[in-house]
């Protein structure tokens, strides 16, 4: 399992639409859905930052992940610019792990 975590500050303004874009629900969803080994994203709100956000999304492996975004990367793009970067606030750099599960 691959795993990418991304981190937001979103602008007072902004926080209902983000919660529909990144819910599970969501465009950023919808796009991901299309990839083949895309299993979930996951938006977690930060308890002691009403601001603060996260998304988790969850891949088969890192090669899924790194395929559908070659695949995918002008159309990537372009939803990241129209949705998140002119109108929310900040986010910082993805966060990588590969969950290794004992059987």
């Amino acid at each position: 399992m691959f795993i990418v975590i991304w981190k937001y500050e979103v602008h007072e303004i902004f926080k209902h639409n983000f919660e529909e874009l990144y819910g599970k629900n969501g465009k950023w969803v919808e796009l991901f859905q299309t990839g083949e080994g895309y299993l979930e994203t996951l938006l977690i709100k930060a308890a002691s930052e009403s601001n603060q956000y996260a998304t988790i999304d969850t891949w088969t492996s890192r090669y899924h992940y790194e395929k559908f975004l070659e695949e995918n990367k002008k159309q990537f793009e372009i939803k990241f610019y129209l949705l998140t970067f002119n109108t929310y606030g900040k986010r910082t750099n993805p966060r990588y792990k590969t969950r290794l599960d004992k059987k």
